[in-house]
Parts: C-alpha cells; sequence; structure tokens
C-alpha cells in the first residue's frame, strides 16, 4: 500500500464500530497492550474472530444445509472460543488433534506429534486442515509440516492456518527446540514456548508447493475492521490442492471397486481414530 492508502484504510478502521463474530458483543478491550483485542463478552482475541470469518467464508459449514454432506475436518490445538461453534458447524466430521490433548478439556483431542503422526491418515482423507498460531510451537522446519498437511487434503481440500507475522521483510529463523533455555526462545522468538519466527519465504515456499494453489484470505479492510482487526493483520494464508490431483487413500489394494475399497479404508480408519480419543 502507498501512504494514501495506508492513511486511509487506518482512518476506516478508526471510525468503524466492530462487532464480535462469535458473541454479538460490541465492547472490547486491550490485551497484551493490544487495544481493543478481546471481546469483553465471550473473551476472544481477534485472531478467533478472523478465524471463524475465513473458516465460514471458505465453505467449511455448508455441508450440513447442503451437498456435499459429510466434509472431515482436522483442527489441530482447538481454542475454546471456537471449538463448539465449528462442531456445530461441522458435524460428525469435526476431529481435533493435539500433541498434548490434555490441555484442551473441552474437546475429545486425537493427541498427535506433527509431522509423523499424521502418517496415520490415508492419503486424500480431510477436506478442510486448519490451525490458528500452531506452526511456531511445533519442533523442526515448516518444510516438512506444510507438505505433510497438505497430503491428507482430498483433491479441493484446503489447509487454512495463520502465524504470528510472517514477517515481509525477514527470512524464517527456526531452531527454538535446540536452544537451552526458555529465555533464550523468548529473546529471540518473542516467547518462551515459540520455536520459530516466520518470515516472508513461508508464503514463497506455499506459492511454490505444488499440487495446489495459495492464497491469503479474501478479508477485505472493512472486513477486518469491523472485527476490530487493522488493516492487513491477522492475516490467514490458504493452500487449496488442485482437484484433478488424484488422491487415492493409502493401503487400499487394486480392486476392480476402487470405491468399495476407498470406503471400507475410510471406515476402518475413522473407527481408530475414535479409539484414540480420551474417554
Amino acid at each position: 500500500m502507498d501512504t494514501e492508502s495506508v492513511d486511509a484504510a487506518e482512518a476506516e478502521f478508526e471510525e468503524t464500530a466492530p462487532v464480535c463474530n462469535l458473541c454479538g458483543g460490541t465492547e472490547f478491550k486491550p490485551f497484551k497492550d493490544r487495544p481493543g483485542e478481546r471481546c469483553v463478552s465471550c473473551k476472544s482475541l481477534i485472531r478467533h474472530r478472523i478465524a471463524f470469518e475465513v473458516y465460514g467464508r471458505s465453505g467449511m459449514f455448508a455441508s450440513r444445509r447442503s451437498p456435499p454432506y459429510g466434509l472431515r475436518v482436522l483442527h489441530f490445538a482447538p481454542e475454546q472460543k471456537l471449538h463448539a461453534k465449528i462442531r456445530r458447524g461441522v458435524g460428525a466430521g469435526y476431529f481435533c488433534a493435539d500433541a498434548v490433548p490434555e490441555a484442551y478439556r473441552w474437546a475429545q483431542c486425537l493427541k498427535l506429534f506433527l509431522p509423523g503422526d499424521l502418517m496415520m491418515f490415508p492419503e486424500g482423507y480431510f477436506d478442510f486442515v486448519i490451525h490458528n498460531h500452531v506452526m511456531e510451537h511445533i519442533p523442526g522446519t515448516y518444510r516438512d509440516h506444510i507438505p505433510a498437511f497438505c497430503r491428507i487434503l482430498k483433491p479441493g481440500g484446503k489447509l487454512i492456518f495463520s502465524t504470528p507475522g510472517p514477517d515481509m521483510n525477514a527470512l524464517t529463523e527456526e531452531g527454538g527446540e535446540h536452544f537451552a533455555t526458555d529465555a533464550e526462545r523468548k529473546a529471540k522468538f518473542g516467547q518462551y514456548n515459540h520455536l520459530k519466527k516466520f518470515g516472508r519465504d513461508l508464503p514463497e515456499f506455499l506459492n511454490g508447493l505444488e499440487g495446489g494453489t495459495f492464497a491469503w484470505d479474501s478479508l477485505t479492510t472493512a472486513d477486518r475492521a469491523k472485527l476490530g482487526a487493522r488493516p492487513g493483520s491477522n492475516r490467514f494464508m490458504i493452500w487449496e490442492k488442485s482437484r484433478d490431483v488424484a488422491a487415492e487413500p493409502a493401503g487400499v489394494p487394486a480392486t476392480a471397486d476402487a470405491a468399495g475399497a476407498a470406503r471400507e479404508i475410510s471406515a476402518h480408519t475413522e473407527a481408530g481414530i475414535r479409539r484414540l480419543k480420551p474417554r
């Protein structure tokens, strides 16, 4: 944006009275020195409100009202502010996961370590894989994590996520898991449990990933202002798998009834997933 456009966007933000799209609240207070960040009514942060808007526009909640029915969504680190609404919007195909499932007592989380545990899912299994400020907590490089997420997407499926930043004037720095102390991680990455800080190479990597297309979320400056977000802040990245990519569930035997075999594998995987959920 040029200076005039930035000024106009900021003016639009200042003139807009935000409304929480999760509870309808109109009163907001600062959070971590960020003015207007937290909804007084439901305690949601801007990134929760932006996430819910982006998920809705992506078509994630349409399947309960019209074909195709039975979408599958895999949600990592399901936020309490979003979990119940997404579960109602998606239905039985909504799965949650985290490396520390006991931290999410409001959700029945699978215990998954990334990216290796994603191999339990067949290729092309989910319609959506979503996470919000998760990747900065995962050991290793995002260049391993993102292809693992994309593998389990169906053709036409979407990976939708956000991270702090990314800083478009810098390159990603990783390796926080090798630091000796929390203090070192906080000094380097801004938070004691952050293991990386993302830069412009993250969206560049997504844009160059074969088998799909990358885009930033479609929210306008006005859309963001209505949710209390400043222009250009809290952007979500979306990678959509090409619809002409053949996705055959892993482990499906060669058979004349390929569709039937796929259904058997899906049912088997579904049963395995549900057995893993805490009781």
